[in-house]
């Protein structure tokens, strides 16, 4: 579950530190998750662990919004499922 939330918050692009603060959990633990993301998807990058979610289905991009906007009720964006 955590491995998703994380996936989520790249997707929507969230930097390190904005995925920790919206899940409450360290930045560290959020650097060391996403390196064994990016072990399992086989990817070098953000960017790469993106692409490979979609591919493999992992990902709804109608779920996905991006990081900044507001969302209907006014509020920044938080993970949306």
């Amino acid at each position: 579950p955590r491995e998703y939330d994380i996936l989520h918050s790249i997707a929507m692009g969230h930097t390190v530190r904005q995925t920790a603060r919206l899940l409450d959990i360290a930045a560290k633990t959020v650097e060391n998750t996403q390196a064994r993301l990016f072990l399992k998807l086989g990817a070098r990058n953000r960017a790469g662990a993106i692409a490979a979610a979609h591919v493999l289905g992992l990902l709804d991009p109608a779920h996905i919004t991006p990081a900044g906007r507001p969302t209907p009720g006014g509020k920044a964006s938080k993970l949306i499922y």
